[in-house]
């Protein structure tokens, strides 16, 4: 099985990688890939820049074997939509198991992404739960979608930390190594990404 996780990452935090780290291990994965996304149709444009997002996912999962970093997304112009990554991947992969892994703040989304029936006829979700997880909206979205068998609540270590916090730090001069790979904190003040935004 090849775990998807897609995302901002902007930037990548310990939080996103102890996810990767903990859904790989539970679903005994062989492999998770890192898919920065180039423009979410459902969320804000990313401040750094695609090869900035992917550079940084690159040095934040470069120690695990089993992590890479795809840039799909990224080359491909337009925003970025689930179904297509996934068309593409299958190609790339065509004889693994894809699942996706998200966050429970895709759920109030779900309903509303681009063929979300048809991209989960044949592929795995993973939802990982926060505190305040709300399992019984889960099953109704998955409910409503035809996919009860292919959306998969998974619990995991919770750390309160979001990349949102952590561009406010920068900004506001604050504490924020400890929240990045050492790598990527280097990769930040040696490109001076966040100061102005």
């Amino acid at each position: 099985m090849i775990g998807v996780f897609g995302g901002t990452f902007d930037p990548i935090h310990v939080g996103h990688v102890a996810i990767a780290n903990e859904v790989a291990g539970g679903f005994k994965m062989d492999q998770v890939l890192f898919v920065p996304n180039s423009r979410s149709p459902l969320r804000q444009t990313p401040i750094a820049t695609g090869q900035d997002r992917s550079e940084m996912c690159r040095l934040a999962t470069r120690e695990n074997p089993i992590f890479s970093v795809s840039t799909v997304e990224i080359d491909r112009d337009g925003p970025s939509y689930a179904i297509d990554t996934i068309e593409i991947l299958r190609e790339a992969y065509p004889d693994d198991e894809l699942a996706l892994i998200a966050g429970m703040d895709i759920v109030d989304e779900l309903l509303e992404w681009r063929d979300s029936s048809r991209l989960l006829e044949n592929t795995l979700m993973i939802v990982v739960e926060r505190p305040g997880f709300d399992e019984a909206k889960l099953r109704d979205v998955a409910r409503e979608l035809g996919a009860e068998d292919r959306i998969l609540p998974h619990r995991t270590t919770p750390l309160d930390i979001s990349s949102t916090e952590i561009r406010r730090r920068i900004k506001a001069g604050l504490a924020y190594r400890h929240l990045l790979h050492d790598h990527v904190y280097q990769y930040i003040v040696r490109h001076g990404l966040y100061r102005d935004r």
